[in-house]
């Protein structure tokens, strides 16, 4: 992850604990997979659409709820936001 949305991270999560920001986050063309902790769970949206304003191109986040396995490398992934419905509720409100 690169300083830019570390630091965006940082000032959404605690900033008295930054341990909560996870050190790095999977791109894939306009998907990003995200590792969080317990402790940002309830935050997992805000992170998301701070993500997303970082990385204008990213259009989908998924976080990841467990570990990679298999012989293809498989995870399981939990969807958090999507920009087009985010675009789409401004647009209707």
């Amino acid at each position: 992850m690169n300083k830019r949305s570390r630091k965006t991270l940082s000032e959404i999560l605690s900033r008295q604990n930054p341990s909560h920001v996870c050190n790095s986050c999977d791109i894939v063309g306009d998907i990003t997979i995200i590792r969080l902790r317990e402790s940002s769970k309830i935050r997992r949206r805000k992170i998301a659409e701070a993500l997303m304003g970082v990385h204008k191109k990213v259009k989908t986040v998924l976080a990841q709820t467990g570990a990679v396995c298999g012989d293809f490398r498989l995870r399981k992934l939990e969807y958090v936001a999507d920009r087009s419905i985010r675009e789409l509720r401004l647009c209707v409100l």
